[in-house]
């Protein structure tokens, strides 16, 4: 699963990846995280997503612990991703 949906992601052009962090926007997160109409995850499958704004000084402070975090994360039963709350596009799913 995991490696499908880092095949997915990786083809986005608004996807970057910083280590093994995913940058989700609000398309992705409905497309592979939550599913509006059951208000449920897609599957069983585990995110740590941390939802930031890169002026915030406490997101931050979290950023390199952060990408550690995700640097050792080996198990694809969990993926670690980020959704920047700054961009007006993000603004449905960092509400």
């Amino acid at each position: 699963f995991i490696a499908e949906q880092r095949r997915k992601l990786g083809g986005n052009s608004k996807e970057l990846v910083i280590f093994e962090t995913k940058t989700l926007n609000a398309d992705d997160f409905t497309e592979y995280v939550y599913n509006p109409a059951t208000m449920r995850l897609w599957n069983e499958h585990s995110w740590l997503i941390n939802f930031h704004t890169p002026h915030c000084g406490h997101c931050r402070a979290l950023q390199d612990p952060w990408r550690k975090l995700a640097s050792e994360v080996s198990d694809d039963s969990l993926t670690v991703a980020q959704v920047d709350c700054s961009r007006p596009d993000n603004q449905l799913v960092c509400l």
